[in-house]
């Protein structure tokens, strides 16, 4: 019995809640002006002339500039209009937080926790920002404008969350991330080579604007990049990775890309609702030796490129192409695969100077539901000891063959329709060529080839 009201009692004392936690006491207040006569007790009415904060205080700044060569531990800073701290030098900051002023010359280095507010900078040669791989740093709703094309906004070695912020000027990297991770959201980059650039680390962005960049507007290497509902205005690339990184997109558009939209090399890729529009030589997509998922990909406008996979995987559905010309007058391809694998669904290419999808070096390629409209020369090009095994196929308005297997590719198709005349499907039939037709197919006089096998 006594074993019983002791669990009862020790249950009751568990249900009780516990206190709330009392609030900490409001910090202290003191005001700094520059401009102020000497003798002054730090109230408002009588504000210290000399620039002095004092730990754990708040300090409001009124309207100057203030030569500073450090801070207090735990100085929260206030300013206002036209407060400007010139650094001599880097600012060591282990604990602080700043509001409401703009920082010229030297560079903030975070090695704590640190909180910038509405905090503007300037006049750095270098770096205007360093997160130390023990800092955080969390800065929100100010800009960065470079210097020199040499300069970077902040470096992160640590840990970093940036919003509402504005990167202008002759910026080398608006973020460099190195072994660190950052997330940037709601921001916008006016002029940065590059806007993110990932060494190692990881970035993740969302809600950002790119423009005006002479470089990949995004670049990962070694780490891992996330990009939600962001926007890129022409840059060498809109997205460029290289070796061993991993690349997630949800949400991209791509505008007047110099050279691509998105290069990947030797990376994994998984794309969702990436939009690309007017890109450069090199195609919307240019991936090597990658692993590349794609759901949702809109392209227009392409010169001699939609898409292309060398020596990688390529696993793609819902694909929508219109529009991919020679740079030259002729040719012009959706989707090249090269010594590569892909899975293909729901592809919709149209008004192309070339083929639809080109399948070449033996590659292994499967296609379910494949629509070419005004492709020249045809929905599928098998070639070069590639195997195609395809469904639901329809072209309309090729000027040659809907399906064309020149030398020894080798084709398993099941259903093809033809609309607007031209031939169905040709066979070159080289010794290793082989052709496989069922289903739903076009007359027999539409189809040549002396290799063709009809089930």
């Amino acid at each position: 019995m006594r074993a019983l009201f002791s669990a009862l009692a020790a249950l009751a004392c568990a249900r009780v809640p516990a206190p709330p936690q009392p609030a900490p006491p409001p910090r202290p207040e003191e005001w700094i002006d520059a401009s102020a006569p000497e003798g002054g007790d730090g109230s408002r009415e009588r504000p210290l002339k000399a620039f002095a904060p004092r730990a754990g205080f708040v300090t409001h700044l009124a309207t100057g500039l203030y030569e500073v060569a450090s801070l207090p531990d735990d100085a929260r800073l206030v300013g206002g209009k036209a407060v400007v701290l010139h650094l001599q030098g880097e600012l060591a900051l282990e604990k602080a937080a700043l509001s409401d002023l703009a920082v010229q010359g030297g560079a903030v280095v975070v090695r704590g926790e640190v909180a910038l507010e509405r905090v503007t900078f300037s006049g750095q040669p270098k770096v205007a920002v360093t997160v130390a791989r023990e800092g955080t740093l969390t800065f929100r709703g100010g800009s960065i404008d470079g210097l020199v094309p040499e300069t970077r906004g902040v470096v992160v070695l640590g840990r970093a969350a940036l919003s509402g912020l504005t990167f202008g000027g002759a910026l080398r990297h608006a973020v460099t991330v190195e072994g660190g991770a950052a997330t940037v959201s709601d921001s916008r980059s006016q002029g940065a080579a590059e806007a993110v650039h990932v060494q190692a680390g990881s970035a993740t962005v969302s809600r950002v604007s790119v423009e005006r960049g002479r470089g990949p507007a995004f670049f990962v290497a070694a780490g891992s990049l996330e990009l939600d509902e962001v926007r890129v205005l022409g840059h060498e690339y809109a997205v460029l990775t290289a070796p061993k990184a991993t690349l997630r997109v949800d949400g991209l558009r791509s505008e007047g890309a110099q050279y691509c939209g998105l290069g990947l090399v030797s990376s994994t890729a998984t794309l969702k609702r990436v939009e690309v529009v007017r890109p450069g030589s090199h195609g919307a997509i240019e991936a090597l030796e990658s692993d590349t998922r794609i759901d949702g990909l809109t392209i227009r406008g392409a010169v001699d490129l939609g898409v292309v996979v060398r020596l990688g995987r390529l696993d793609a559905r819902a694909v929508r192409i219109d529009g991919v010309q020679g740079s030259e007058g002729s040719g012009g391809d959706g989707i090249t695969l090269r010594d590569a694998s892909a899975r293909l669904a729901d592809l919709v290419i149209e008004n192309t100077g070339g083929s639809g999808v080109v399948a070449t070096q033996v590659s292994t390629v499967e296609v379910d539901g494949l629509t070419c409209r005004r492709c020249t020369y045809g929905a599928l090009l098998v070639e070069r000891r590639a195997f195609v095994r395809a469904k639901n196929v329809v072209s309309v308005g090729a000027r040659e063959a809907a399906v064309n297997v020149p030398d020894d590719g080798v084709l398993e198709l099941d259903g093809l329709e033809v609309q607007g005349g031209g031939p169905g499907v040709w066979a070159e039939c080289r010794p290793g060529s082989r052709v496989v037709l069922s289903g739903k197919l076009p007359p027999a006089a539409a189809l040549s080839g002396s290799c063709i096998q009809l089930r």
